[in-house]
């Protein structure tokens, strides 16, 4: 079989499903230290505290409600004494890395996303993300460009669950082979997107993942690209 171009169009397409941190959305984790250094722990303390499990799984399905909870919950991982201050802190913090991070989109990511919706597409983001992640989604530029945004915690699903996949297609009024999923590659996104029978693209300029972790993303992405305004030639326009 002959092996398609990175940039080669794909045909029949009518919607694309966006992933958005890492993908669209820059996560800021140059940051993450604003969190962490009011708790005198250092950022790999405090990642591992909040994303360990259960609270790393919790948090996108929705169960941990309020960004002071999650705040609280994750402190309580970190197995030392934090004062009510410090806590306040470091989620005031969160909240500003995260507001950071869907405000301050690169305008060529802004202007793809526009184009490919004047071309026609219908666009959906499909995002594992708890509460403070999408807090400050109605302030990003990219927001008037979509036309069904989910985010894990406010469905109680994350990827690659297919039922997260098939309900953005619900919401879009297409077929899974008429839509295509864009994401970085994380959390195995690509391959649910491929279970339920959608056309996939890794965009790798925000991320990459290399190794093993990068050849299994690879293998269920129909391209791959580094560049994210190729998706313009990869989606020229519905036929």
């Amino acid at each position: 079989m002959r092996e398609k171009m990175p940039d080669e169009p794909m045909n029949g397409v009518r919607a694309v499903c966006f992933d958005l941190f890492f993908t669209l959305a820059d996560p800021q984790c140059d940051l993450e230290h604003t969190e962490s250094d009011p708790l005198g722990v250092s950022p790999e303390e405090w990642g591992k505290a909040c994303w360990g499990e259960p609270l790393g799984t919790e948090r996108g399905l929705g169960l941990v409600k309020t960004d002071r909870e999650l705040i609280r919950r994750a402190c309580e991982c970190l197995g030392r004494p934090v004062t009510e201050e410090q806590m306040e802190q470091a989620r005031l913090a969160k909240n500003a890395r995260m507001r950071k991070a869907v405000t301050d989109i690169a305008p060529e990511i802004t202007e793809t996303v526009r184009i490919l919706r004047e071309r026609g597409y219908r666009t959906g983001l499909i995002s594992n993300a708890d509460v403070s992640d999408r807090m400050h989604w109605d302030e990003s530029p990219l927001a008037p460009y979509f036309d069904d945004v989910i985010f894990s915690c406010d469905v109680g699903i994350l990827k690659p669950d297919p039922a997260i996949y098939l309900l953005s297609l619900k919401h879009l009024g297409v077929r899974p082979e008429e839509a295509v999923f864009v994401g970085d590659g994380g959390s195995s996104e690509h391959k649910g997107a491929k279970k339920v029978g959608m056309n996939t693209v890794c965009v790798q300029h925000l991320i990459s993942y290399t190794g093993k972790n990068g050849t299994k993303i690879r293998r269920y992405a129909d391209r791959v690209t580094n560049t994210f305004p190729d998706l313009l030639r990869i989606l020229p326009g519905k036929e």
